[in-house]
């Protein structure tokens, strides 16, 4: 079963066996890895056939693909990534109690920053 990748911005984020993809998806970002035997069917589907899986728990791509190769990404080529995201959304607990806060502040006539 030949493996292949797909790529975004050279980083891996997900995998699929050949006669998964038709000869559009191929040519269209999706790169060659390798074989797999059949009994790895099941660590290609859950992504952990390179080794680990394709994201860490912070949701950043562990592998990146260069020189026509699945290659692990270093700890600061992942940190690098995390640092350049914007900051996550508030949680709706915390727009509630930032909602709270600016109600509470309007109705005592105090000015909310």
């Amino acid at each position: 079963m030949r493996v292949y990748g797909k790529c975004v911005m050279g980083n891996l984020i997900f995998l699929a066996l050949e006669q998964e993809l038709s000869e559009q998806e191929r040519a269209d970002g999706w790169q060659e890895l390798g074989e797999a035997a059949p009994q790895e069917y099941v660590r290609v589907m859950n992504g952990t056939w390179l080794g680990q899986p394709l994201f860490d728990d912070a949701g950043v791509a562990n592998y990146r693909f260069t020189n026509g190769r699945a290659v692990l990404r270093t700890e600061m080529d992942k940190q690098a990534e995390l640092a350049e995201r914007p900051p996550a959304m508030p949680t709706d607990a915390e727009r509630l109690e930032a909602l709270e806060q600016a109600v509470l502040c309007m109705m005592r006539g105090v000015s909310h920053a």
